[in-house]
This record gives structure tokens, C-alpha cells and sequence, in this order.
């Protein structure tokens, strides 16, 4: 955890400088070492008003939030008739966040292991066989091409924020 901690505190003024929001998914989790999770909030924190890009990072995240997502809609009380993609997005985490362009799936696994279903479901997705600690400019430059060269016709790349 040690080196999570090293690159986060290594790489914060630099995702700030460049306007890039930071945003973690699984470190609420109690399992979660107390220095990490601030290390974390404390990026999140600086990088709130950032609207360059969002960073999302999964960390130990189960990814069951469409279940969650549900569930918080069935407790707001909506009725059936009114549910609709936006008000099911609504109670994702993060919902201000726009629908992912780019997963790097580093190690060069090839599966989604439930990483943010909704979000991705018209993203580009990248398996570099390069472990995480040795993920490097060239990596990121090799997989940031693929953002967004073709249009979908299922997603309207108008409705950014």
C-alpha cells in the first residue's frame, strides 16, 4: 500500500495543474488502510473543481453499484412509470460524472470484473500487459488514442461536461 500512497502524493499536483478531477471508487471500503483512504480524499479533495477530465480509480471496488443503484431508487420511492436512464443514473456513484470514453486495464487481464457496468458500456477498453507500477506516459499516449476517434451512434458525445 506503501506504493499506492508514494504515487498518489507524487502525481497530485501534477493531476491538478492539468485540470484532471479525481474520483475513487472502493476506498470506503473498512478493509481499506486509514492512510490510503485520506491520501484519497485528500487528492479528491484538492481535484474537486476540476473539469479538464475525471480520473475514475477502482480500488478494491466490488462493482455492484447497479444493484445499490436500484435498490436507492425503489427507497426514493419513484414510481415504475417514471424510471428512466437519467433517473437511474442519477443514483450511480457519482452521478456528475460523464460516462466513461477510456478503461486501461493494466496486467493485460481482459475483463470487467464489474467495474462501473452503466458507465462503460460505450467505452474504448485497453489491455496493456504492463503492471500498474510501471504504467508510464507511453502507455497512457498508447491507449488515449483510441478516445474518441469513432463516433457512437448509441451515445451522444454532445452531452459532456
Amino acid at each position: 500500500m506503501q506504493l499506492v500512497r508514494r504515487v498518489v502524493r507524487k502525481h497530485a499536483p501534477l493531476l491538478h495543474a492539468r485540470s484532471i478531477r479525481c474520483r475513487f471508487l472502493g476506498v470506503t471500503d473498512p478493509r481499506a488502510p486509514t492512510a490510503l483512504a485520506q491520501d484519497f480524499a485528500d487528492l479528491t479533495t484538492l481535484t474537486s473543481d476540476n473539469r479538464g477530465m475525471t480520473l475514475t480509480v477502482a480500488f478494491d471496488h466490488g462493482g455492484r453499484d447497479i444493484v445499490e443503484a436500484a435498490r436507492s431508487l425503489i427507497r426514493s420511492g419513484a414510481p415504475a412509470d417514471a424510471v428512466d436512464e437519467e433517473s437511474f443514473a442519477a443514483h450511480l456513484p457519482f452521478p456528475d460524472t460523464p460516462d466513461v470514453d477510456l478503461v486501461i486495464r493494466t496486467s493485460g487481464e481482459q475483463r470487467i470484473s464489474n467495474f462501473m457496468l452503466w458507465q462503460v458500456a460505450y467505452a474504448e477498453w485497453v489491455f496493456p500487459p504492463v503492471l500498474w507500477p510501471d504504467f508510464r506516459a507511453p502507455q497512457w499516449l498508447g491507449g488515449s488514442r483510441h478516445i474518441p476517434q469513432r463516433q457512437s451512434t448509441s451515445r451522444d458525445w454532445t452531452r459532456r461536461s
